[in-house]
């Protein structure tokens, strides 16, 4: 046998007829292993010989498989089931009352607007706030030069470990 790199392949696909060469054209693209986005049963073409066994009737193979399922014996539980419940029940904590003194009351369109606030106008606010607070140096971490706020507390909604209002 010859060495295969020693084969013409513009030879052979000059001798293929039109239609030949569509067919070669279709299954080339319809073929392609290293494409990951292409579905499992597109990367390579259907090598089944078999012909199809009849038509697919939905109904039917559902009331086959759930007869199938009832006349099955389910096996028996190693430990068998009892309604006896086990453990503590569980008991959700009733939220910490603020006292009286310490509740700050807030104008009602205030209010209305925290309600409403996103997640990352609460965040600008906060950020505001700590700023202000360094500013005047009533701050605890007002020496630091990171934003104590939660990290995803920062200017533009984003996480951004480390960013500190005063660094603007």
């Amino acid at each position: 046998m010859s060495d295969p790199r020693d084969i013409d392949e513009d030879a052979i696909l000059k001798g293929l007829s039109a239609e030949e060469l569509d067919r070669l054209e279709e299954e080339l693209m319809e073929m392609d292993p290293e494409n990951a986005m292409l579905p499992a049963g597109f990367r390579q073409r259907d090598q089944t010989k078999k012909s199809p066994t009849g038509t697919f009737d939905r109904e039917a193979l559902q009331q086959h498989l759930e007869k199938e399922a009832l006349e099955h014996e389910d096996r028996e539980d190693l430990v068998p089931f009892t309604k006896e419940k086990k453990g503590k029940t569980f008991v959700p904590k009733k939220p910490a009352e603020i006292p009286e003194h310490e509740q700050v009351k807030l104008e009602p369109e205030l209010e209305e607007a925290l309600k409403n606030a996103t997640d990352a106008e609460m965040c600008d606010i906060a950020v505001t706030l700590l700023s202000h607070a360094k500013q005047k140096g009533r701050h605890p971490e007002s020496q630091s030069r990171v934003c104590p706020a939660p990290p995803a507390c920062q200017r533009d909604g984003r996480c951004t470990p480390g960013w500190s209002p005063d660094e603007d």
